[in-house]
């Protein structure tokens, strides 16, 4: 007999079980047995596919569409035709700008990272005197787009430009995921090819000197001081980096198998192949005296002809043909298309409509929306690069400058001071640019945006440079006698266009 308090503790056993049972449904194995379940440290899975998601992500890098469009609008809106230039900022006591500093630096800055020619011999910030910095800026975008990681290393006392200071891309495959171990001498560890310290610092890298190198003399240790190590940090303690691609490169792979065979399709819809049938279920019997190659093993050889667009051929009379049409693609290809590209959109973090560049099916609004969500994507990739490439290629450059080649004129009571730089990376105009001056021009006026962030939101441009080229403009006209003529010009307001629903 149970008695009531057993029958109690029964309920409760029972309802603390079921509880434990009805917790997250994704931990929940119930038809999710082949879900991966078990904790894999991220290093662990790069160990393992590192290599062959860098390769994959090349070809498609090579050979995608989709995969090129991406890559082009990462160069476009990240980079843009100018670069990520930088902005002098530095003061006097008064709190006045240092003009000569900053002319200084910036003038420096520029001439460095200039491709040119000088007296038949190339001058550029690349080693191998190919690149210019803008150049330098796209390549080291795209790689780390496409191979998750880029490796800079930095060469001073470099002898073939005029700074003596160059940078030099290293191939990601040199630095072997499978590489590690104990490094004896100083206690550090090695994992995927990098040096660490007990805090998990860098502090070398182990590079192979070629791809074709074994044994013990293989690997080059280069100190952590001359690798600038590119990559998107996304789990703690990561060593390697991920490319961008990886998420998405199977559901690309196979809508690449979509359009071959679609394209295949085509081309067999288009000749209108047939086949050639006996009226009369006879075989076609071949006349040796007409053939001079005819063989007793071959009395019945296979007929075929060309299917030249345009052209018909006439058959005898024992003979019919029947049509083969493929019908290929069908009318659920444009709908599956779409869905296939927003889902690769949203693996790539870029709006459906810019990745596929098909804007049929949006307006003012929506376009807007979607190029918002776009621009803010590209900002934040703007200041990673910024602070992963743009600062610390800087920072060695100017600290190199000033104490070595001395090429930059740095006031005495600023020798150890840092400069003040601001970076310049692009800015975009928009879909309707009245609508956004008139209201840039209202915010401005109400304290709710400064003319710096306007300038910079709209073609990265500097406040202080504008200021200064609108006074040059404006002398040059009155030199000319030409400002009253402009003032008294006037421009007649257009009618407000009615807003698009």
């Amino acid at each position: 007999m149970i008695t009531a308090t057993e029958s109690r503790r029964t309920r409760r056993v029972r309802d603390q079980i079921k509880a434990f049972y009805d917790g997250f449904k994704g931990a929940n194995d119930e038809n999710l047995r082949d879900w991966v379940f078990s904790p894999i440290e991220i290093n662990t899975i790069l160990k393992n596919d590192l290599q062959k998601l860098r390769t994959r992500s090349r070809n498609l890098a090579r050979n995608d569409d989709t995969a090129v469009r991406y890559l082009s609008i990462k160069k476009q809106n990240v980079i843009g035709h100018t670069g990520i230039g930088l902005q002098a900022k530095n003061k006097l006591a008064d709190g006045t700008l240092d003009k000569d500093w900053n002319q200084s630096i910036e003038s420096e800055w520029k001439l460095w990272g200039r491709k040119r020619r000088k007296r038949g011999v190339s001058m550029a910030p690349s080693a191998c005197g190919q690149m210019s910095w803008l150049q330098l800026q796209w390549l080291i975008n795209r790689t780390r787009a496409i191979d998750g990681e880029c490796f800079v290393q930095i060469l001073k006392g470099y002898p073939h430009n005029e700074h003596r200071f160059a940078l030099r891309l290293l191939n990601a495959d040199l630095l072997d995921a499978g590489y590690g171990g104990n490094n004896e001498a100083n206690g550090n560890r090695v994992e995927m090819g990098v040096e660490i310290d007990e805090f998990e610092r860098p502090v070398a890298y182990h590079f192979q000197k070629d791809l074709s190198a074994n044994g013990k003399d293989a690997t080059i240790r280069i100190p952590a001081d001359q690798i600038i190590h590119i990559f998107r940090n996304e789990y703690p303690g990561q060593r390697r980096g991920i490319p961008d691609f990886a998420p998405i490169m199977h559901k690309l792979k196979m809508l690449n198998g979509v359009h071959e065979a679609i394209v295949v399709g085509w081309r067999v819809a288009a000749c209108k192949v047939g086949f050639i049938v006996s009226k009369d279920d006879s075989e076609f019997d071949v006349d040796p005296g007409e053939d001079p190659d005819f063989e007793e093993a071959d009395s019945t050889p296979e007929s075929v002809f060309d299917a030249t667009p345009g052209s018909f051929t006439k058959l005898d009379s024992s003979t019919d043909i029947k049509t083969f049409d493929a019908k290929y693609p069908d009318s659920t290809y444009a709908e599956g298309h779409k869905t296939f590209m927003r889902q690769l959109s949203n693996g790539l973090n870029t709006s459906s409509p810019t990745l596929s560049n098909d804007y049929s099916d949006v307006n003012y609004s929506s376009l807007r929306q979607a190029l918002l969500e776009d621009r803010t994507g590209f900002r934040c990739d703007q200041y990673e690069f910024i602070d992963d490439v743009t600062r610390p290629v800087f920072d060695e450059w100017y600290a190199w400058s000033r104490d070595v080649t001395q090429r930059i004129q740095v006031p005495l009571n600023q020798l150890e001071a840092d400069p003040e730089i601001v970076p310049q990376p692009r800015g975009w105009t928009w879909v309707d640019p009245l609508k956004e001056v008139r209201a840039q021009v209202e915010a401005n006026a109400a304290n709710l945006r400064t003319r710096q962030s306007i300038i910079s939101d709209n073609d990265g441009g500097d406040f202080e440079d504008t200021v200064e080229q609108l006074q040059a403009e404006a002398e040059e006209l009155a030199r000319r006698n030409l400002l009253a003529a402009m003032e008294s010009d006037s421009v007649e307001e257009p009618e407000p266009e009615p807003e698009e629903e």
